[in-house]
């Protein structure tokens, strides 16, 4: 199954899909950066940036989407056999998201509130694509809480920083 981490930036994307990752069997996932930000380094990224926040800075670079890049990470996607593929896309819907996604059979969204997930919800539609859970994504420590709505998961996700 290709999944596609869905959300607005800065609201955990990589650092759950890495964690994600983590939770699966090592041998059937394929994590996939289809995204311009340097998330290829995201899992070394990830440990290293517990010790030096700004090492990490230094090395993680902020690109822009161009039409090679989004032809390779759309084949990536369509051609991949893993169990599990976890695709990591830019947070923004756009023309290059879309042909992207358009490879992948389903996404969990990432959101901060229920307008952002309808936003998603609608780019999923759009694309025909099942949601698979819907993540609240906070910095906040809260009670942790989950349940599931209408055959999705639905649950929150704290300090995804």
């Amino acid at each position: 199954m290709r999944i596609v981490i869905w959300g607005k930036p800065h609201r955990g994307k990589t650092v759950f899909l890495v964690a994600l990752k983590h939770m699966l069997p090592r041998n059937q996932t394929m994590p996939i950066a289809a995204a311009p930000d340097g998330g290829d380094l995201a899992d070394y990224l990830q440990k290293l940036y517990k010790e030096s926040p700004l090492t990490v800075e230094k090395y993680r670079h902020k690109g822009s989407f161009n039409g090679e890049f989004v032809k390779w990470a759309a084949q990536t996607v369509r051609n991949c056999t893993s169990r599990f593929a976890l695709i990591d896309v830019g947070g923004r819907i756009s023309e290059e998201n879309r042909t992207i996604c358009r490879e992948a059979d389903a996404v969990i969204i990432l959101a901060a509130n229920d307008e952002e997930v309808r936003e998603w919800e609608a780019f999923a539609a759009e694309l025909k694509l099942r949601i698979l859970a819907v993540v609240y994504s906070t910095l906040e420590s809260v009670e942790e809480w989950s349940k599931v709505d209408g055959g999705r998961f639905v649950g929150l996700c704290t300090n995804l920083d």
